[in-house]
């Protein structure tokens, strides 16, 4: 019974672990990017 209650919460506890995961990667993309684009931004100015 202890498994069994357990188990959604695990789950839940992967999912958003899967989650935070891909948004950090999301943002250090973005984060990424603009550092890359900026000195393009400020030649063009």
């Amino acid at each position: 019974m202890l498994r069994y209650d357990q188990r959604p919460y695990s789950f839940l506890n992967e999912a958003a672990s899967i989650l935070h995961i891909s948004l950090l990667a999301i943002y250090n993309t973005i984060y990424l990017a603009s550092l890359t684009l900026h000195p393009i931004y400020s030649q063009q100015y």
